[in-house]
């Protein structure tokens, strides 16, 4: 696939975006780290929602975060602290 736009690499999951702005996700997912509403870990990667207006992601030891187009900050995952 060609259609990547960007990618940032978490202690054990990879978040990218794709060109027509999607969200894009694959790990471990022990602490919601990828932002699906379960905890199964995903060996490929899987859409996260279905918005198409991100624009930069990040990735942690267990959590990701991601920027929509409009500047508004979205993170998710380990919220222990």
């Amino acid at each position: 696939m060609t259609n990547w736009s960007q990618v940032s690499g978490g202690y054990y999951h990879t978040i990218a975006i794709k060109t027509d702005g999607t969200l894009w996700i694959c790990g471990s997912n022990g602490y919601g780290t990828l932002g699906i509403s379960d905890l199964t870990n995903r060996y490929s990667p899987v859409q996260v929602g279905a918005l198409t207006n991100w624009s930069q992601v990040g990735g942690g030891q267990d959590h990701a975060a991601a920027i929509k187009t409009d500047g508004t900050l979205w993170s998710w995952g380990y919220n222990a602290n």
